[in-house]
């Protein structure tokens, strides 16, 4: 088989399936559950937190996700306490998940 053809059609493969994975990504089906954001989460000390609540009360939250067997989230996590009196300041705070 000539090279050139093959060429393409190894291209065409790659963008038809590439196509595929992330074209069904974006297909809605009114059947899929729909996924909100929790009201009320719970602390690492147990406390439960109000999300409007926290909302209101500052102007800027900001939710990050970390692992505490994680390395790099362990040291973002030192961080962020070691600086939660300046964020504070500024009328923020953090929803770590």
């Amino acid at each position: 088989m000539n090279k050139s053809i093959l060429t393409h059609k190894m291209k065409f493969s790659a963008i038809f399936f590439l196509g595929i994975v992330f074209g069904s990504s974006f297909y809605t089906d009114s059947a899929r559950k729909k996924i909100y954001f929790p009201a009320i989460v719970t602390s690492s000390a147990g406390k439960e937190i109000d999300v409007a609540a926290l909302a209101k009360a500052h102007i800027m939250i900001v939710v990050t996700i970390k692992a505490t067997w994680c390395p790099v989230c362990r040291q973002q996590l030192l961080r962020i306490k070691e600086q939660l009196g300046d964020f504070e300041k500024c009328n923020a705070s953090f929803l770590v998940l």
